[in-house]
């Protein structure tokens, strides 16, 4: 199966999945005052795509930084060791 359909299923599972939840916490009281803090998917997909992107973002700064300093402390190393 391509990756394409794979991501399509997937896509289509979650908008079900999601629906399926939000129609199961109707049918009981408790259930209806979660639903009131459960934002709609839209928005919820929005906040998720925002807070991965954070959480990748942070992790590429990371990466970054600790390639810099390896080279630098290389680049010492090599200067210290020449003199």
């Amino acid at each position: 199966m391509p990756f394409v359909e794979q991501m399509a299923n997937l896509r289509d599972s979650i908008v079900k999945t999601y629906a399926d939840l939000r129609a199961n916490l109707k049918t009981s009281g408790l259930g209806r005052r979660i639903l009131t803090e459960i934002p709609p998917f839209e928005e919820a997909l929005v906040r998720l795509s925002r807070y991965l992107y954070g959480v990748f973002t942070g992790l590429a700064v990371m990466i970054v930084n600790a390639a810099i300093v390896f080279f630098i402390a290389i680049y010492l190393a090599r200067a210290r060791s020449c003199t």
